[in-house]
């Protein structure tokens, strides 16, 4: 138990109090105290990929990066500014974590975590249930060496995902038939007799989460999603910018061009053919929809949205609008994918980064109601509010009236953006946006899916970027 309990400390040390080193040396005890445990050893590796991106610059809480320097004035510059090879040795770092820790198991559990299943650690401490950022969000303050809360529920609409995903796979012949065989045959019976305890949550018993322990939050494909020889941001400077036209006459953060006259960019065909086709194959076919959410699931680049296409989007996006992103950090990549059964998208919401750009991916003809889908993104802005992360990342019932109040203090004014594949929205991060409600085809390739990229740290904008002979002098 202590040597489960000190792995899930070491994630909480590295994502939550930025010690790396201390959160390697948890990890280290952890394989030592029982080292036949390949899960142990999953996570010491997956860990150690992560390493030199906590020691190469500041990577408080798993995001911030890039070595910050701050002057006055809300200048700023990096240590080391973002670039092309920046952006591939962050996103490499992710991919190699998420594959060693996201490894379909060689053995049964019985034989491989024979040690802790015999000491009575839960099945579920045994796979790949929680990820970094969750563990340390659940973590207090003080740092203290803990057993991981055990898993006991899970979402209906996430097993119903992944048994579609296996089918599709085995009908295309991209896994092993034996592996798709019993994956299918244990997604099934975990659908058919796990308790739901409430709508949409099923109660996981030990022998449930035994039957799904080779094939839940694993690896069992990834599409290739390399990077291309050719640009994949083909966007050749037309881009449409809106105003709500509405409201109060306000100072707006000097994000840059339009936006800082309280503008969003709107850019179609931004990506293409070739590049939104394998971003979209790889998208739909790789078993790496870990993230739960009410009505969709996430991919994130702890668990394997982290391919060098993303890593070299991400770069020519930065090269195609320099006045917004510069030499920014890439903080996050992710994206989302809806249920089939649901037509309401993500809250309002703020993001703690600078600037946003979303991209969605599904193709127009599943979208039942071209007008819809999209994206609403109001006038109120969290920036120079008391408001923190937690407050408007995920609006609580404490913090809910808070955001509600912006919004209204604003005449709740917006940009609504609808929905077509290959478009490109383009904000300030700290705006309060949520999805439209949206009706798209049923069927696990006609899923709603939006990608989302996050530049640089919330308030510091490229109209300030300091100039190099700054961080030196720093």
């Amino acid at each position: 138990e202590m040597a489960v309990a000190r792995a899930n400390f070491g994630w909480e040390l590295m994502f939550k109090h930025a010690q790396p080193l201390e959160a390697r040396t948890q990890f280290v005890q952890a394989v030592a105290a029982v080292p036949s445990s390949a899960m142990l050893m999953r996570e010491l590796a997956a860990s150690s990929m992560l390493l030199p991106l906590q020691l190469g610059g500041v990577f408080s809480n798993g995001a911030t990066r890039g070595g910050l320097l701050q002057g006055e004035n809300g200048t700023w510059s990096y240590l080391r500014p973002a670039s092309q090879n920046t952006d591939f040795e962050y996103l490499e770092a992710w991919e190699a974590s998420a594959a060693l820790r996201h490894q379909p198991p060689l053995l049964p559990a019985s034989v491989e975590e024979r040690a802790l299943l015999d000491a009575g650690v839960p099945m579920a401490s045994l796979l790949p249930l929680r990820d970094p950022f969750e563990i340390a969000a659940e973590a207090n303050d003080q740092a203290t060496v803990r057993l991981p809360m055990p898993r006991t529920l899970v979402r209906e609409h996430r097993l119903r995902h992944d048994l579609q995903l296996l089918q599709l796979l085995r009908e295309r012949g991209l896994i092993d038939p034996s592996t798709g065989v019993a994956a299918v045959a244990a997604y099934r019976e975990v659908l058919a007799t796990a308790p739901k305890v409430q709508e949409g949550l099923l109660a996981m018993s030990e022998e449930l989460w035994r039957l799904l322990y080779p094939y839940f939050n694993r690896r069992l494909y990834v599409h290739p999603c390399q990077a291309l020889p050719v640009p994949a941001v083909v966007f050749q400077g037309q881009a449409t910018a809106l105003r709500s036209g509405v409201g109060q006459p306000r100072a707006w953060p000097p994000v840059g061009g339009i936006l800082s006259e309280g503008g969003v960019l709107i850019v179609e065909d931004v990506l293409s053919d070739k590049a939104l086709q394998l971003l979209r194959d790889f998208s739909e076919l790789s078993t790496i929809w870990y993230k739960e959410y009410d009505t969709y699931l996430g991919a994130m680049m702890w668990s394997g949205f982290s391919t060098p296409l993303l890593a070299q989007i991400a770069s020519e996006l930065r090269a195609a609008f320099p006045d917004l992103l510069c030499d920014m950090v890439l903080q996050y990549v992710w994206a989302f994918k809806y249920d089939e059964w649901t037509s309401e998208g993500i809250n309002t919401h703020a993001d703690d980064a600078a600037v946003n750009i979303n991209l969605w991916l599904t193709p127009d003809d599943e979208n039942l109601d071209p007008e819809t889908g999209g994206l609403v993104i109001y006038d109120a802005d969290v920036l120079g509010t008391n408001l923190t992360a937690a407050d408007y990342q995920n609006p609580s019932r404490s913090s809910q009236p808070l955001v509600e109040n912006l919004i209204e203090r604003t005449g709740r004014a917006n940009i609504t953006v609808p929905y077509r594949q290959n478009r490109a929205v383009i904000f300030p991060s700290t705006r309060l946006h949520y999805s439209q409600p949206f009706v798209f085809r049923s069927g696990i390739r006609s899923r709603r899916i939006n990608l989302t990229f996050l530049f640089g740290h919330r308030g510091l904008f490229c109209p300030n970027r300091a100039s190099a002979s700054f961080g030196l002098r720093k």
